[in-house]
């Protein structure tokens, strides 16, 4: 997010490397550190991830990014005891929203509905009127399906950063979950006026489409968000969602390739090529597409679903 309350982890480094004192050499090989852990995580390689993050705490033992990311690790796994522990101690470690909306989303995917809750409070006590927090309280709220309770926290959050799209991006989410399509379609067309050409608008447009039965609508739409984002991977995915959904496999399976030429591994264009080789009937090649996805992602229990 880009908005002063919510402010990215990366722009946050410096920062935080300030407050763990380390000297400017340690710095460049924490961010260094930083990078590749980055990269790890995005492409799945979490123990590669996790080694270069604990290599980062030797030169900031208390630097609270790399104790969030190591909590996100955790959590991947499905480790919670240690997640929440590691964002425990990013909290100790200084005075960050960041750390405690972490313990939230831990709490959150543990389904510990009513302890996330109580972090997005307390965050919310610290750093009044937090956007994260009240997205994420939002979230809550539609995990215990109260879309009416989720839409007033998305609102809130629109109203505190009413010139980012995020906010009314989850705002459309609660009004999917509450039915109310027309809403959430004036909500996103809202977002697109904020920043015209919006991927995750766009994106939102075609799946609306698609709710409504109206394939044709979530194709234009679905072209729509490629065109503007030719080099986005989730455009492309939204593309393939649209053609499945009419039947169209081929057209489905090549907007998936493009997808992985774009992002070489990814575990989502795996699982998709699995799912629509098991559409055809196809099961040796949904098999060697699902072995793929493991060994892409083998730490992602998802890969071993499919």
């Amino acid at each position: 997010m880009k908005a002063s309350n919510e402010m990215p982890e990366q722009a946050m480094i410096v920062d935080q490397m300030t407050q763990a004192f380390i000297v400017p050499s340690d710095a460049e090989g924490l961010r260094r550190l930083m990078q590749q852990a980055d990269a790890d995580m995005a492409a799945g390689r979490l123990a590669d991830a996790e080694a270069a993050l604990r290599a980062g705490l030797q030169f900031a033992p208390i630097n609270p990014a790399c104790l969030r990311r190591l909590s996100q690790i955790a959590a991947h796994r499905a480790q919670w005891a240690a997640a929440r522990d590691w964002a425990e101690r990013a909290i100790a470690a200084g005075r960050d929203p960041w750390s405690h909306n972490q313990l939230g989303a831990v709490h959150l995917l543990a389904g510990e509905l009513d302890a996330a809750e109580v972090a997005m409070q307390r965050m919310l006590s610290i750093f009044p009127n937090h956007v994260a927090a009240l997205r994420r309280l939002s979230e809550i709220a539609l995990r215990r399906g109260d879309p009416a309770s989720a839409i007033t926290w998305a609102r809130r959050a629109a109203a505190a950063q009413p010139t980012h799209p995020g906010p009314l991006y989850q705002l459309s989410t609660a009004q999917i979950a509450a039915g109310d399509l027309d809403a959430a379609q004036a909500t996103t067309e809202q977002s697109l006026t904020l920043v015209p050409g919006h991927a995750p608008a766009l994106r939102r447009l075609s799946d609306i489409a698609l709710r409504r039965a109206d394939q044709p609508g979530a194709l234009v739409w679905a072209e729509k968000v490629v065109d503007a984002h030719p080099d986005d991977p989730w455009s492309h995915f939204q593309l393939a969602t649209v053609r499945m959904a009419g039947g169209e496999f081929k057209e489905a399976e090549a907007a998936t390739l493009r997808m992985l030429a774009r992002a070489p591994g990814h575990v989502a264009a795996l699982r998709r090529l699995s799912d629509i080789a098991l559409r055809r009937g196809d099961t040796a090649t949904a098999l060697s597409w699902a072995r793929a996805a493991v060994e892409a992602a083998p730490e992602n229990p998802g890969t071993h679903y499919q």
